[in-house]
């Protein structure tokens, strides 16, 4: 009877220290270190087909779990990958598993270009690895495209120019050599559609289709093309815009063709404005020095590029004022009309001495002016001095009696 009620006694005083040692084990979990790829513009975050020759560019972000990291792994298909396949933010890898060192080894994000597999499909696997061991991983995979379409420009030339606001013409050959439909044309800018209007223009049976961003193509347009794309430059001079074109067909397959756009010209000397008085008022008037905008000329002074005419003795002198011009000197006169400006180019954009001699040099002279009116554009040129002058009216100031009428000039040479 002893023996029966110990052995019930002895299994409660087992259970009781096997549920007291077992509440007092150790149960913390490690954290290992996390990674992921940041989807951002340029870089890839997620599986995707690619065309032949393009890299792989993914944006890795990594930070340290409970211990310090140690390495970055790169993989292809479970392999390591080769050092020279892999570029870290602009720089060559040390190796396919590169080790980390200082404030790396807490978190870092890295651009990573890859040189990706010639064909077929392939599983790139990133890997972050700790001191103790402990690791964490994210694959996408990458798919080489067949047959993609083509896109070339049709001279060769990607580099184009124009003055600073002027427009600019790309002739494009693109083709689908798997058949597949050519869907969009656009134009990125750094790395998105480009955005804006009155820059970016498609040939449409021979008139310009501006366009943001991209067009849809339609009808023989998908079979294939030879048509031009017109590209307005900056209007700041000196300033290259960098551009991707880039055409895509119904199976998602894209080309593209990397050009740049340089605003290009010689900067204007003079970029103000003058007044040129009344030749009939007292002595010093009627001349205007363009160069300067100096007003207090005589009309026949040799450093005058333009003079006024004076009055009409036969009109009633509250109304006498000609209010004509005439070139000085052996200048030269025109007038400018707005459809002589380059297309979406007006005065104020007018920022370069070529653009000012391209609008000159194609119109007829004049010996004097109409009557002059506020907005009138005028141009001037001097061959002695290869000078070429852009006039704006400003304002026609008007008195009676007194010759003291003028006219306000905006000046570019």
């Amino acid at each position: 009877m002893k023996t029966f009620f110990r052995l019930p006694h002895l299994l409660l005083l087992a259970i009781a220290v096997f549920a007291v040692t077992s509440c007092g084990e150790d149960d913390s979990f490690v954290i290992p270190p996390s990674i992921e790829l940041l989807s951002e513009a340029g870089f890839l975050s997620a599986d995707a087909t690619i065309n032949a020759g393009e890299t792989i560019n993914v944006k890795i972000s990594a930070s340290q779990g409970d211990n310090l990291m140690r390495a970055i792994e790169f993989q292809q298909d479970g392999i390591r990958m080769d050092a020279s396949r892999i570029t870290i933010d602009g720089a060559a890898a040390a190796s396919g598993a590169p080790l980390l060192f200082d404030g790396e080894q807490t978190d870092l994000t890295w651009e990573v270009e890859l040189t990706a597999q010639d064909d077929g499909t392939a599983d790139y696997t990133f890997i972050a690895s700790d001191e103790n061991n402990e690791t964490s991983s994210v694959t996408i995979s990458i798919t080489i495209a067949a047959n993609p379409p083509t896109l070339s420009a049709t001279n060769g030339t990607t580099e184009l120019s124009a003055a600073p606001g002027a427009l600019t013409t790309i002739n494009l050959t693109a083709t689908n050599p798997s058949g597949a439909a050519l869907t969009r044309l656009a134009v990125l800018e750094g790395g998105s559609e480009a955005t804006g209007t009155d820059r970016f223009f498609f040939d449409d049976g021979g008139t310009l289709q501006e366009f943001e961003g991209g067009v849809d193509l339609s009808g023989d347009d998908q079979n294939g093309f030879t048509k031009d794309l017109t590209i307005r430059a900056n209007s700041t001079i000196g300033t290259t815009d960098s551009y991707t074109i880039e055409l895509t067909d119904a199976n998602g397959q894209t080309a593209t063709l990397a050009i740049t756009v340089e605003a290009t010209g010689t900067a204007l000397d003079l970029d103000a404005n003058g007044v040129l008085l009344n030749a009939a008022g007292p002595q010093g008037q009627g001349g205007l020095d363009l160069d300067t905008g100096n007003g207090n000329l005589n009309s026949g002074d040799a450093d005058a590029e333009i003079r006024d005419l004076g009055i009409d003795l036969s009109q009633p002198n509250a109304t006498n004022w000609r209010q004509q011009i005439a070139p000085n000197m052996g200048r030269g006169l025109v007038k400018v009309e707005a459809s002589d400006f380059p297309e979406g180019v007006g005065f104020d954009e007018i920022t370069t001495k070529e653009q000012i001699e391209g609008i000159l040099t194609s119109l007829t002279n004049l010996p004097e002016s109409d009557p002059v009116q506020q907005g009138d554009i005028f141009g001037v040129f001097d061959n002695a001095t290869n000078r070429f002058y852009l006039l704006r009216v400003a304002s026609v100031s008007l008195t009676s009696d007194d010759n003291a009428d003028s006219y306000t000039f905006d000046i570019k040479w």
